[in-house]
């Protein structure tokens, strides 16, 4: 069980968490305009919160998936589920990342503040690939099988990852989970760029035709 203190900031957090769930989104940024764009998938799934705040569902109830999912929704619904939950480590991580989760988990409102380096060749590579944020703190995004999913909310600033860290977000796309196609664009740092986005676009990744018109 969590306290009512810590449940009151997870519920915060779900809220801003479950704005961008049930969507695969494509991310473009780069330093500047004479760069090529560099681009990252993630889906945001209902089973990522929970980790992403340091807690998770007790695993001794040995709940399904549905089960799960129901917990998820109560939450949203701001219904008391702070029994049906335990830290993943400390109950004062709960704090921190959830307040990080708040202030910068949505990057589709914080586009034009969040900037995004690699971890490669630094101490978080072994649990992030992709930190996205700003001197308030850090999502890091995880490679699996699925695709870059948000794994972890730390409270430092993306700077102490990378110092230069200046790569920006022009473009933000997106679909419903499983879907082929991106048919809608989430945030565009100018329609200036959409030429260009075209033809740096991957084979693999496709959109619809009338996005760019």
């Amino acid at each position: 069980m969590v306290s009512q203190e810590n449940y009151v900031l997870i519920k915060r957090a779900i809220k801003i968490y479950n704005k961008l769930v049930g969507k695969t989104y494509l991310i473009l940024y780069k330093t500047n305009a004479k760069q090529d764009s560099k681009f990252m998938e993630t889906s945001i799934l209902e089973e990522n919160f929970w980790h992403l705040v340091g807690c998770r569902i007790d695993e001794s109830l040995k709940y399904s998936k549905e089960q799960k999912l129901q917990v998820y929704l109560d939450c949203c619904c701001e219904k008391d589920v702070s029994v049906y939950l335990e830290y993943t480590r400390q109950p004062q991580d709960v704090s921190k990342k959830a307040n990080v989760v708040v202030n910068l988990f949505d990057f589709v409102s914080n586009a034009k503040s969040i900037r995004l380096c690699h971890t490669d060749g630094s101490p978080e590579a072994s649990m992030f690939q992709v930190g996205a944020g700003s001197n308030k703190g850090i999502i890091g995004y995880c490679k699996t099988e699925r695709g870059m999913i948000p794994k972890t909310a730390q409270q430092k600033s993306i700077f102490q990852i990378d110092p230069n860290a200046s790569d920006k977000i022009i473009l933000i796309l997106s679909k419903t989970n499983g879907a082929v196609e991106y048919n809608q664009i989430e945030y565009a740092i100018s329609k200036k760029i959409f030429p260009s986005i075209i033809r740096e676009l991957p084979m693999e990744i496709t959109v619809k035709n009338y996005m760019f018109d």
